[in-house]
């Protein structure tokens, strides 16, 4: 009892403190709020329709999937895997290479940094493609087996 006495005055709370924790704890609590309203409607409709959630996530699967699949394979590799996954595979790849280089002592002039990164950019955008051409065939295969399609077709 005594280091919670002890605590609570070592505690001060400023102005800037307190409205700091007032404004994002009311966001926090609009949030869950939301969300709670959200999942008590979900299990409504799911009470209703006899369905369960695994059903909900496989029609989001099909409607979704129906709208990308339009775009065609190469363009959805492409576009999505090469520019979005292979950002994304950039910039810890690069961390990655510029921790490995201070921890090792040696800092590389600006015309290697700038040599790596023009390797790094079409190895990282052709990672993404591959990456995304799998994906396309694993969620082909998914939405063939949810719709009925015949796997031979297409």
């Amino acid at each position: 009892m005594y280091i919670v006495l002890d605590f609570l005055q070592i505690i001060e709370f400023k102005r800037s403190d307190l409205f700091f924790i007032l404004f994002f704890g009311g966001l926090n609590a609009v949030g869950f709020y939301d969300r709670t309203i959200k999942q008590r409607e979900k299990n409504e409709y799911l009470k209703k329709s006899g369905r369960t959630e695994e059903d909900l996530k496989r029609i989001e699967f099909v409607k979704t999937w129906e709208a990308d699949r339009l775009v065609g394979r190469t363009r959805y590799s492409l576009q999505n895997g090469g520019v979005v996954m292979g950002m994304m595979l950039i910039v810890p790849l690069s961390f990655i290479a510029l921790i490995t280089t201070s921890l090792s002592g040696t800092f590389p002039s600006i015309n290697a940094v700038i040599a790596f990164l023009l390797l790094l950019i079409p190895l990282c955008y052709l990672s993404g493609a591959l990456i995304y051409l799998i994906r396309w065939n694993s969620k082909e295969t998914k939405f063939k087996k949810l719709t009925g399609e015949s796997y031979l077709a297409g």
